[in-house]
């Protein structure tokens, strides 16, 4: 059976087809039906009654009538010829049906394989059985209306040229293969790649080196990927991809793929990105997907004006050294999971932009390990803890991580806002509201001072600003009804210390549930040009145990504090 399958074979080279020059051959058209009269000459009037004999009159155009033809062995075409078949034809084939040279076929079915060197066009080609296909090697295309069932897949090699309107159902795979080729493929409608062994390819479409634009297809119910390339350059434009064994869609080494316009679905992965290999994404939908993406092993990936919903184990994850990506205009929504995870990964090649990222569970974004990222301008919503890890809950979670993060809007978590563990950049303009603990946190990392400026912090619970173990420069941020922790006994807007050494200068802290501005044991650094108000105890406080602090406080505006403007250690 494995020997019997090599796939549906549609097979096409853009080679050099010049050779020894053809034989002169009679012209004309002979005339085939299996009904016919025995002796027939093949005149319209008398036709022949197999397309053997009218192959053995050398006349390069045949018109078959519908029937039933029947041959022990391969039928083998010379070259440039003409079979058409107006009123449709049936024909079965106990061998292959091979043509040398270019072949032109109209309304035809077959029951068995075609193989074609040289030039192929066909309009309404059917081809049946479990031993069907079609190969063209050695030439160009021209394929409108090809359909199979059953069959072994398609195959396409070194061609260049266009196919409208190819459907498969059942066909042992890979259905379509495209290798190192130039082609147009369009109106694609392929139901059920077979798998018939462990470890064989279950794949819909392939695309193996070359040039290839696939345009509004189909390709569902696959035992294993819909789309798969490893080399070559292939744009999708309206397609619908859905679940097999592996990703719908996958690119991989030197593949450069490009979606548009297209839905992938229902796959435990729906796309997947890896080797040296480019996978651009654009205005496309992916849902219901355990993961939506994944990438890495220094995979390139841009996915722009997109919509991510309901793929539990999140959305988008990029692992590795050397993975880039860029994530911009898009929606992400619904995971059981982060929502974007990016780890290992190094560079300025990272950026993440004017997303839209809700129902996350974990973290909205989360970076690990990572260098030189830059996360600008999301609008962050609706994060709930980790039902194991409980205290991880936050929009933005950085750890062993360094990153510009700025103008982000971050809302509705169950943690804090952005929190960093071992972890620095630049935190600027960021807008963080209604948080279930700390707006910015900020504990134990290396390096530089961790800028953190002009954001804006509210209703944040049990802390603002929070900067422990750490160095920072806490300037022009806007600090507002900060909430209690009575578990914590925390409620501050701006604390610094432990270790820290840090400058607080410029900022605005109004509404505190205890203290507008704190720093504790081991801090110093400088307070200076701060307005604190209407905090419930004291403007600035300095809490003293064994440690002296030594940080310069200077000239701040103080107003409204319930218990003090400030108190500071003798």
């Amino acid at each position: 059976m494995r020997n019997a399958l090599p796939i549906l074979l549609l097979f096409a080279a853009c080679g050099d087809t010049a050779g020894a020059p053809e034989t002169p051959r009679p012209e004309g058209t002979v005339y085939v039906d299996a009904a016919a009269k025995d002796g027939g000459t093949g005149a319209q009037q008398a036709p022949l009654k197999s397309i053997t004999g009218a192959l053995e009159t050398g006349i390069p155009h045949v018109v078959v009538a519908p029937g039933t033809y029947e041959f022990p062995s391969a039928w083998t075409f010379p070259v440039d010829y003409v079979v058409e078949a107006p009123d449709g034809a049936f024909v079965t084939t106990g061998g292959a049906f091979e043509a040398q040279g270019a072949l032109t076929l109209s309304g035809f079915q077959i029951f068995g394989r075609l193989e074609v060197t040289g030039d192929l066009r066909s309009t309404g080609l059917a081809l049946t059985g479990q031993n069907a296909g079609l190969s063209v090697s050695d030439g160009a295309i021209a394929l409108d209306d090809v359909s199979m069932e059953q069959g072994q897949g398609a195959l396409f090699t070194h061609c260049e040229g266009t196919v409208t309107g190819f459907s498969a159902k059942q066909v042992i795979a890979p259905v379509f293969t495209s290798r190192d080729s130039s082609l147009v493929v369009s109106t694609v409608t392929i139901e059920g790649a077979v798998q018939t062994e462990e470890g064989a390819s279950g794949d819909g479409f392939v695309v193996d080196g070359g040039d290839v634009t696939l345009e509004d297809a189909t390709v569902s119910a696959p035992d294993d990927r819909a789309f798969f390339s490893r080399r070559g350059a292939t744009t999708l434009r309206r397609v619908r991809l859905s679940g097999g064994g592996r990703p719908p869609l996958g690119s991989a080494d030197e593949a450069d793929v490009t979606v548009e316009d297209s839905e992938i679905f229902a796959a435990n992965t729906c796309l997947f990105a890896t080797g040296g290999g480019r996978l651009t994404v654009r205005n496309t939908d992916v849902h219901d997907c355990g993961f939506g993406v994944l990438s890495g092993m220094g995979a390139t990936v841009e996915i722009r004006d997109s919509r991510f919903t309901n793929c539990p184990g999140g959305h988008f994850s990029a692992l590795n050294d050397g993975t880039q990506v860029l994530l911009e205009d898009n929606e992400f929504s619904r995971s059981d999971s982060t929502c974007i995870a990016l780890a290992g990964t190094n560079g300025p090649g990272v950026r993440v932009a004017r997303n839209r990222v809700e129902d996350c569970v974990g973290q909205g974004i989360s970076l690990l390990s990572l260098q030189g990222a830059e996360i600008a301008d999301n609008t962050i919503r609706g994060v709930t803890a980790d039902p194991v890890f409980t205290d991880v809950g936050d929009g933005i979670g950085l750890v062993d991580a360094f990153a510009v993060v700025r103008g982000n809007i971050i809302q509705d978590v169950d943690r804090r806002g952005i929190g960093l563990l071992r972890s620095g950049g630049d935190f600027d303009g960021n807008e963080i509201a209604d948080t279930g603990d700390l707006g910015i946190s900020v504990v134990d990392p290396a390096g530089e001072p961790v800028e953190i400026r002009n954001n804006k912090v509210e209703r944040a619970f049990g802390g603002g600003i929070t900067v422990l173990n750490a160095d920072a420069v806490i300037e022009g941020n806007d600090v507002r009804d900060i909430a209690a922790n009575p578990e914590l006994g925390t409620g501050d807007g701006i604390t610094f210390g432990l270790s820290s050494t840090s400058q607080v200068t410029g900022n605005t802290v109004a509404g505190a549930a205890i203290n507008g501005i704190v720093f504790a044991e081991g801090a110093t650094g400088s307070i200076q040009d701060n307005t604190v108000t209407d905090s419930a105890a004291y403007g600035i406080r300095e809490y003293c145990f064994s440690e002296q602090n030594t940080v310069v406080v200077g000239e701040n505006t103080l107003s409204g504090n319930a218990l003090g403007e400030q108190q500071l250690c003798q």
